[in-house]
C-alpha cells in the first residue's frame, strides 16, 4: 500500500512538472498555426490580385459581360475579406 501511494505521488508530481512544458508546447503550436494562417492569407491575396490584374490588363470590358463581372466582383469580395482578416 505504501509503495502504491509513493508511486501515485511520484506520478502526480511528474505530471505537475510536465504541465509547464505542455503549456509552452501548446503556445508554440498556436503561434505556428497563426503564422501559417497569415502566410496562407498573404498568398491567397496575391493570387486574387493577380487574377484581377489579368482581367483588367486584358482590356476586356468586364462590366458588360455578366459572367466576367460576377468573377471580378467575387474576387474583390474575397480580396477584401483576406485583407480584413489579416489586420
Amino acid at each position: 500500500m505504501k509503495q502504491q501511494l509513493m508511486e501515485c505521488s511520484a506520478a502526480v508530481h511528474a505530471s505537475q512538472e510536465s504541465y509547464p512544458d505542455h503549456a509552452i508546447e501548446e503556445k508554440l503550436i498556436k503561434s505556428l498555426i497563426l503564422e501559417t494562417m497569415k502566410h496562407i492569407i498573404l498568398l491567397s491575396t496575391a493570387i486574387l490580385e493577380s487574377q484581377q490584374n489579368i482581367i483588367i490588363g486584358s482590356r476586356v470590358n468586364w462590366a458588360e459581360d455578366p459572367s466576367l463581372k460576377a468573377v471580378v466582383l467575387q474576387l474583390e469580395k474575397k480580396s477584401l475579406f483576406s485583407v480584413s482578416q489579416e489586420k
